[in-house]
């Protein structure tokens, strides 16, 4: 989807009966204007009027670009880019200059 992130929300929550946390993830979708957003950034999002059935969010500040850049196979289908990624070695840095 063009200019559609989907953003998660980590939080813990403490359950008193058991005395223990629980990690919960909530995700959202959220409208980027520029289609700036990468996997891995951290955002700043900001409610709004709803966009289409599932974004009601949009996104205000890319606060931490990812450090990391993921390498998916265009054209091979889904299956083919995981299995590219996992033989290629998966996550590269931008600096190295290795192009599949």
């Amino acid at each position: 989807m063009m200019k559609s992130v989907l953003v998660a929300i980590d939080r813990t929550k403490k359950v008193p009966k058991y005395r223990t946390t629980v990690k919960m993830t909530t995700k959202l979708m959220a409208h980027d204007e520029e289609n700036e957003c990468q996997v891995g950034d951290v955002v700043r999002i900001r409610l709004c009027r709803p966009l289409s059935k599932n974004k009601s969010f949009t996104v205000t500040d890319v606060l931490q670009k990812s450090k990391v850049l993921h390498i998916s196979n265009a054209g091979r289908g889904r299956r083919g880019a995981v299995r590219g990624a996992q033989q290629s070695g998966g996550y590269h840095s931008f600096a190295s200059s290795s192009t599949s």
